[in-house]
């Protein structure tokens, strides 16, 4: 019941009726009045000039000659399509309709959620249900954005501090967890076992917390586990940045993000951190291509530690504590970039079939068919671990390595030992040099990873995970923090007044933003760039199909990154 443009009604009572808009229990200034005919339908005219994110009333009443809202009954609501908003201590009318009047449950702003909307859900804690545990958080609606991490008073997205004010979606139904995170753990019976289920195209996620998800229920198959957030195999471009997902666990892979594509789509995660999650193997975030489709994946400015992938019962757990990436059918394409993240005291100790402390590693990269082109820059991975107190390995194909792979400017312990030497490009196995190798992942002075990064694989990196200024010397520093720099930038403004469109686009992409535009740069997922102009109508026909950068600068300085695709 939240549009942007008309309004269907349907009745089936002989006679005539009229209809109108009311607003707080009185008439709006050219109330819109319609006269009907019995067992018809209608649709109430144009109310795009309705201020948006305001309920309205819809008025029906038989026609007569009395007063126009004289004997009229409230038939139903409907609110113009805006922002939803949800804080669990809100006292107003909870109707969504504004911080004062908020819905308390994320369930309920799904339920009436449309296509394309955002919803923002203030700090707090938030569960799929009070105690059924196979029950979750769905998103059904394409483009839909879920926004956390507010104090319940902000009006612009620029406003809030994620932070500081956590928003959590929790599968913890009972409040009763303890620090054992083991699978099937006693305290865990309770935990959902999976709590955000991605049913549409194009979900965002940002601002937000997602914490134990226990992916097992008894008696299941394991094939029937979730990761704590679980993608429709069908369901193309999934987008989650400024969260954190933890103390998860899954009876297979996956125990925080389990993303498979039957679709062509993309997954990018950006300035999210993944901390003791626990599964058999690809433990923070699974994916890999079913059928000929490409699948653009990009994971950038993360931060990776605590997580384990093992054996669980009688089931051998593989590798990939950090994830595990495949390009799996024959004909698929699958770009990944991994973009300055750190990995540091995460552990692979599963005994499945052939693996061995060589191919046990922390982050898998495979191909099994198909084309896979990986590329892995200014990360650092430190201290992981494979079997007893072996130094796992970084990078391991667990299947089959691909060909098209290239490490560069990045630290590890190992120097990445298992990568072609012909495919790496300024590695090393120095101590990063972290302020507290157990819970600090900052750099100390004289840290080799501090100005010694690549800049343009970063292109667009414009904060780092303590949203501090991207770059701070002249090169950017390996892993998600940057030494010295304590200057917040802020670009959120021009960001969320700033769309390209249509996306894909064949021909024309067309560029809206706030102030003038200066420049616009396009460049490929390698960082080389393909083309420059100064209109916000910008011809990609010549163009081969694929992903592609925008960088967009505005006459007054703000520079944002946003990506496309060319059919």
């Amino acid at each position: 019941n939240r549009t942007t443009s008309s309004f269907d009604v349907s009745w089936q009572e002989s006679g005539d009726f009229e209809l109108a808009y009311v607003l707080n229990g009185q008439p709006i200034a050219n109330a819109t009045v319609l006269t009907v005919n019995g067992y018809t339908a209608g649709t109430l005219e144009n109310i795009s000039g309705l201020a948006e994110g305001t309920f309205y009333d819809i008025y029906i009443r038989e026609k007569c000659n009395a007063s126009i809202f004289s004997g009229w009954s409230n038939a139903l609501p409907v609110r113009t399509q805006g922002k939803i908003f949800v804080k669990a201590n809100a006292t107003g009318t909870n109707n969504g309709s504004s911080w004062a009047d908020a819905y308390t449950n994320l369930q309920d702003a799904l339920a009436v959620s449309e296509d394309n909307q955002e919803i923002w859900v203030a700090a707090g804690v938030y569960k799929p249900h009070i105690s059924d545990r196979s029950i979750y958080f769905e998103i059904t609606k394409t483009g839909t954005k879920i926004y956390g991490g507010f104090d319940g008073t902000e009006t612009q997205l620029s406003q809030r501090d994620f932070r500081l004010n956590e928003t959590i979606l929790s599968g913890d139904l009972l409040d009763n967890d303890n620090a054992n995170i083991l699978l099937n753990e006693a305290t865990r019976s309770d935990n959902t076992a999976k709590i955000i289920y991605v049913n549409a195209n194009n979900f965002t996620l940002d601002g937000v917390t997602v914490s134990d998800g226990e992916g097992y229920i008894a008696g299941n198959s394991f094939y029937d586990s979730r990761a704590a957030l679980t993608k429709e195999i069908s369901k193309d471009d999934l987008t989650i940045e400024n969260s954190t997902f933890k103390n998860n666990t899954c009876y297979s892979a996956g125990a925080a993000i389990i993303a498979v594509y039957s679709v062509s789509g993309f997954l990018k995660i950006s300035n999210s951190i993944f901390s003791n999650n626990v599964a058999r193997y690809g433990t923070s975030f699974y994916t890999y291509t079913v059928g000929a489709i490409n699948l653009d994946i990009d994971i950038t400015n993360c931060l990776f530690n605590d997580n384990i992938a093992t054996d669980i019962g009688s089931l051998l757990g593989f590798a990939g504590s950090t994830g595990w990436v495949r390009a799996h059918s024959g004909g698929s394409t699958v770009i990944a970039s991994f973009i300055n993240n750190t990995y540091t005291n995460n552990k692979d100790d599963g005994t499945g079939n052939g693996l061995n402390n060589h191919t046990r590693a922390t982050l898998g990269i495979s191909k099994t068919n198909g084309n896979m082109i990986a590329n892995v820059h200014n990360c650092i991975f430190w201290n992981n671990k494979a079997s007893g107190t072996a130094t796992a390995k970084s990078i391991t194909p667990i299947l089959a390595l691909p060909g098209d792979i290239t490490v560069g400017y990045s630290i590890d312990e190992d120097n990445f030992s298992i990568i072609p030497t012909a495919n790496t490009i300024n590695t090393s196995n120095a101590n990063p040099l972290f302020t507290n190798a157990t819970n600090d992942f900052t750099l100390q002075t004289g840290s080799p990873a501090i100005d010694t990064g690549n800049n343009t694989p970063a292109l667009g990196i414009l904060e780092d995970l303590l949203g501090n200024q991207r770059i701070y010397n002249t090169t950017i520093d390996m892993g998600v923090y940057e030494f010295g720099s304590t200057l917040g930038i802020n670009e959120v403004n021009l960001l969320s007044e700033l769309s390209i469109y249509p996306n894909p686009t064949k021909n024309i992409l067309n560029i809206k933003m706030r102030g003038n535009l200066e420049s616009v740069v396009v460049y490929n997922l390698q960082g080389q760039k393909i083309l420059e102009s100064t209109s916000t109508q910008i011809n990609v026909s010549n163009l081969s199909s694929g992903f592609y950068i925008l960088k967009v600068k505005n006459d007054l300085g703000s520079i944002v990154t946003k990506r496309f695709i060319k059919k």
